[in-house]
């Protein structure tokens, strides 16, 4: 840790950060509370101005997202991340000020299921290291049985039933906050079976805009 940057320079200067183990569980109704916290501009004297850590790597880290009801968010992680630098001496931080270098990423057991939403995802693991990505044993599955599933709609629509062996990205750069866009090389998908189901018993309701497919991806 750099004692002369902290004193002189208001500077945190860590050369590598280490955790082992841990839980990281984030709470979406405590973010999306209306209490708003306010910065005074500028740097306070004795506040630090921007810490920069040289390497962070983890292990074996926990991650939870809870929603209003349920949790959202599940996986178990590892990662090393080097040349963060995190500015503080400004009134509002945004992910797009911070800057860092992905060296590889690993998560198992990765479990998302938006809150409202009508399908769950599940990736069995997922790894990227020298900017190739693949993902093992994907899964999008309906949150209701096929015949709830219009029920619940209360009109006509496709249930999707969709698995994956594994997918490879080739040549896709580490992404960079504020980016919009993502190109990569080769995308290789392996083994993919998709199932649709319609229940045509209920009525064919047509109250929605069908989205073009560049819409949806």
């Amino acid at each position: 840790i750099g004692i002369m940057s902290l004193l002189l320079r208001d500077r945190l200067v860590i050369d590598k950060l280490l955790i082992r183990g841990g839980e990281l569980v984030i709470d979406n109704v405590l973010l999306n509370d209306t209490t708003e916290l306010t910065r005074p501009s500028g740097t306070a004297e004795g506040a630090l101005a921007r810490i920069d850590i040289g390497e962070f790597q983890t292990d074996s880290l926990s991650f939870l997202l809870k929603g209003d009801s349920l949790n959202v968010c599940t996986l178990q992680a590892a990662f090393l991340v080097r040349h963060i630098g995190i500015p503080l001496d400004k009134d509002s931080l945004q992910p797009a000020d911070i800057a860092y270098q992905i060296v590889n990423v690993a998560a198992d057991s990765i479990w998302y299921a938006p809150e409202g939403g009508l399908y769950r995802y599940d990736v069995a693991g997922m790894r990227y290291a020298d900017q190739n990505l693949q993902l093992d044993a994907i899964a999008l599955k309906a949150v209701y049985p096929k015949y709830k599933f219009a029920r619940h709609v209360g009109k006509q629509i496709d249930v999707f039933d969709l698995e994956v062996d594994s997918i490879r990205i080739t040549g896709v750069p580490t992404p960079t906050p504020g980016d919009s866009l993502i190109e990569a090389d080769r995308i290789t998908i392996h083994r993919p079976s998709l199932h649709v189901f319609r229940d045509r018993r209920m009525p064919f309701i047509k109250d929605h805009i069908e989205q073009l497919p560049m819409t949806h991806f």
